[in-house]
């Protein structure tokens, strides 16, 4: 359990930048033309792999076994990469003016604080009889004050981890609203489903 914990951390640490990152490679190398079929590919393959990607690994949990969801992921990534390698083309440059980027470590450790703790809270929060558990008012408390000192940090510094600021603009404002208001019920589903499939009706998981 330790080593899916530690090794789902470093995961997290790779793939949680990827998303930001391949966009801005995505807008980068079309032009402003093609960039909406772009996108509209690049989300394609959102949806696809949370519709997909359960499907085979239940598939290879019932017909052959569990550590196989982690090992079917190393040829997409040689994969990936090799591509990338090939395909992307490294500006003339680029590289040159790192040493003038500062990096907003404490935004980033206060985001990590807040979010982390109000994991804790809503995943833990039934079984811990919520605020009758220390463990779940403490976390919560973590998370008002570092969510609250994260969001004055973000709007204190020059180069922010997060640029809230930009949540003034209309257009990008109410289409955050949207997206999270769609995040609850895409990832709620995509929790519970499998908790109710499985613990409660008994599927199998490929049935599920």
């Amino acid at each position: 359990m330790f080593e899916l914990i530690l090794w789902r951390f470093i995961q997290g640490i790779g793939g949680g930048a990827l998303l930001s990152t391949s966009q801005s490679i995505l807008f980068d190398a079309f032009e402003p033309k093609d960039r909406g079929k772009a996108a509209g590919l690049f989300g394609m393959g959102i949806v696809l792999g949370p519709t997909l990607g359960p499907t085979l690994g239940g598939y290879l949990m019932e017909h052959f076994s569990w550590p196989l969801i982690f090992l079917v992921n190393i040829p997409i990534g040689i994969v990936a990469t090799t591509l990338s390698f090939i395909f992307i083309d490294k500006k003339e440059g680029e590289g040159k003016d790192k040493k003038n980027i500062t990096i907003d470590y404490i935004g980033i450790g206060l985001l990590m604080a807040s979010v982390s703790c109000l994991q804790f809270v809503l995943e833990r929060g039934e079984s811990e009889d919520w605020f009758n558990s220390s463990a779940i008012r403490n976390c919560l408390i973590i998370t008002v004050i570092s969510l609250g000192l994260f969001i004055w940090q973000e709007l204190k510094v020059k180069q922010p981890a997060v640029n809230i600021r930009l949540l003034g603009n209309r257009n990008l404002g109410v289409t955050t609203i949207f997206t999270f208001v769609a995040g609850f019920g895409l990832f709620t589903s995509v929790f519970v489903y499998p908790v109710l499939a499985q613990r409660v009706l008994g599927f199998t998981p490929y049935e599920t």
